[in-house]
């Protein structure tokens, strides 16, 4: 399989389902903007857990406080510092940090603090100062598929992808009531994915997965 064939194989399945089989009818940089729209959509309401293409894992070591994000990064897995897992902090109650929970080499605490240049992590371990071995899984942003480019999505949510792109084209076409049905539908189908990955089951408690 080329690359590129699966995006080919959802913009024609998209057009189909549309009832616009012809090129002319419906362009493939129409169904393509809107097949991008979808990976942003689906990477929103999808569990974290169950988005493996879009998992980055980034290693290094840690020599300041600061770490600086990686440019495709969208929002944080786990940060693992040294031998032990860093717990994110609100930013809201950083006074609170040191009073409440002062960090240590053991007992790490992180933060994330967005600038519009450079966004990066805080991470508080007691001594800012000490080289320590970090890994940072992450979400990263979809990759833009074209003609070219296949989604990094897994294969089992493509239908997920090629649903949202159908209700977008049919609300263009001013079809609300079919574009109603098929959102209902690729809800559900998203909630009962997440059901796998609520409290006690795998995932449980990162960043990024259901409550």
């Amino acid at each position: 399989m080329a690359l590129g064939d699966i995006t080919d194989a959802i913009v024609a399945r998209v057009r189909e389902r549309v009832g616009e089989t012809a090129i002319s009818g419906l362009l493939d940089a129409e169904i393509l903007s809107q097949l991008n729209r979808a990976q942003y959509d689906l990477g929103w309401r999808l569990a974290d857990g169950a988005m493996p293409g879009l998992t980055v894992r980034a290693a290094g070591v840690l020599v300041t406080s600061r770490l600086a994000l990686p440019a495709a990064f969208w929002r944080e897995r786990t940060l693992k510092i040294g031998d032990y897992y860093a717990q994110r902090w609100n930013v809201s109650e950083l006074d609170e940090l040191t009073s409440m929970a002062a960090p240590t080499t053991s007992n790490v605490f992180y933060y994330i603090w967005h600038h519009t240049d450079a966004p990066y992590i805080i991470v508080e371990l007691g001594d800012a100062d000490s080289a320590a071995a970090y890994v940072l899984h992450y979400i990263k942003y979809p990759t833009t598929v074209t003609t070219d480019i296949d989604p990094d999505f897994r294969v089992g949510v493509h239908h997920l992808l090629e649903d949202f792109t159908v209700v977008e084209c049919l609300k263009l076409r001013r079809r609300p009531g079919e574009a109603e049905a098929i959102f209902a539908n690729y809800l559900a189908d998203i909630r009962m994915i997440n059901s796998r990955y609520q409290e006690g089951k795998p995932y449980e408690g990162e960043p990024g997965d259901p409550k």
